[in-house]
């Protein structure tokens, strides 16, 4: 089959890679003008091992984003290898991130409420909740990624 006996399709326009993605991953997405963080409604999410969704400001334009993850008593997040640096804020509860470095080196480190902390450029962490916490956690991040994330802030209710 030649170029010119190959059957046309409908051209896409306005293709918004990240979107694709979202779509792919299959998680819930809330928008609007504002978004009461603690009633957003999250879903399995595979890549994390637990529930998430994302979270949208409209006019937003590309950036504004957030991800909420639920984090249950008594499980964590799968590890993740970080190509970009995440900045997080515990909105509730209490648990603790191990962090691995390329070194091999491990740090590990607990947080609260209102707790700030970052995790560094190519590094792989995961974040459980305090083993005698039985209620879940939540924390908003923000974290500068690939082109479509970077800038974007990043919810997690864990």
């Amino acid at each position: 089959m030649n170029v010119r006996e190959t059957p046309r399709t409908k051209p896409r326009y306005g293709i918004d890679p990240y979107m694709d993605w979202l779509a792919r991953e299959g998680i819930p997405v809330t928008e609007d003008y504002g978004v009461y963080l603690f009633g957003v409604e999250t879903a399995s999410w595979p890549r994390y091992g637990v529930n998430g969704a994302a979270v949208h400001l409209k006019g937003r334009g590309d950036f504004a984003n957030m991800f909420v993850f639920d984090i249950a008593p008594g499980k964590s997040t799968a590890p993740q290898r970080h190509l970009y640096e995440e900045v997080i804020y515990v909105l509730e509860g209490h648990g603790s991130t191990q962090l691995e470095f390329a070194d091999g080196s491990r740090r590990s480190f607990e947080w609260g409420a209102k707790s700030l902390f970052a995790i560094p450029l190519i590094s792989s962490s995961a974040t459980a909740p305090a083993s005698r916490n039985t209620s879940p956690e939540r924390a908003i991040s923000s974290r500068c990624g690939p082109a479509t994330t970077c800038g974007k802030p990043i919810l997690c209710r864990t």
